[in-house]
């Protein structure tokens, strides 16, 4: 009994070794932070003709992880990251026959760009997520369901961007072609 239990352990132990060994010689990776241009080392984010503080807070947080310096105040050499338009509207997809909503839309549009005094280093974006829920008044959470949708599509649209950031190159910082020689 005992051999078999040993056995059986080693069978286990090679078991996660050899997974182990697999995941990592597919290239197998946890997600980490992006890394974003040294043209974005130190960034402002303006978000005065919108609403966006949740936004807003969202980015700050997923910058910082990346290594940038969020600042308070804009400077003409640092990289702006403007919130154009960050709205959030609520439709109604179906309902019952007594005119009561079942299922509702959510969308979510964001405007963005990203410039250094009057260079753009990223020109407007545009992002669109949707999310459909069923609503049930009579079912204590609904509404807070809407809620989560809002959070998780907020998480979706800084994940986004972040992408979208990674493109940045910072073009003034880069000689021209016909200056290498």
């Amino acid at each position: 009994m005992t051999t078999s239990r040993g056995r059986l352990c080693m069978m286990r132990s090679l078991l996660v070794a050899l997974l182990a060994v697999s995941l990592a010689g597919c290239g197998f990776t946890l997600r980490s932070a992006p890394e974003l241009s040294p043209a974005l080392q130190y960034m402002h984010i303006d978000a005065s003709g919108s609403v966006a503080s949740d936004l807003v807070l969202d980015l700050s947080h997923a910058l910082r992880q990346s290594g940038v310096t969020v600042l308070d105040q804009p400077d003409d050499d640092v990289a702006v990251l403007e919130i154009l338009r960050d709205r959030v509207s609520r439709r109604v997809v179906s309902v019952d026959s007594d005119g009561r909503a079942l299922e509702f839309e959510l969308r979510m549009d964001i405007a963005f760009r990203v410039r250094r005094g009057d260079e753009d280093l990223l020109s407007r974006q545009t992002l669109m997520l949707n999310r459909e829920f069923a609503f049930d008044q009579r079912v204590l959470g609904s509404e807070d369901e809407g809620e989560r949708l809002v959070d998780d599509m907020r998480d979706d649209a800084v994940r986004q961007i972040m992408r979208r950031l990674q493109t940045v190159t910072g073009a003034r910082d880069e000689p021209a072609g016909d200056e290498l020689q």
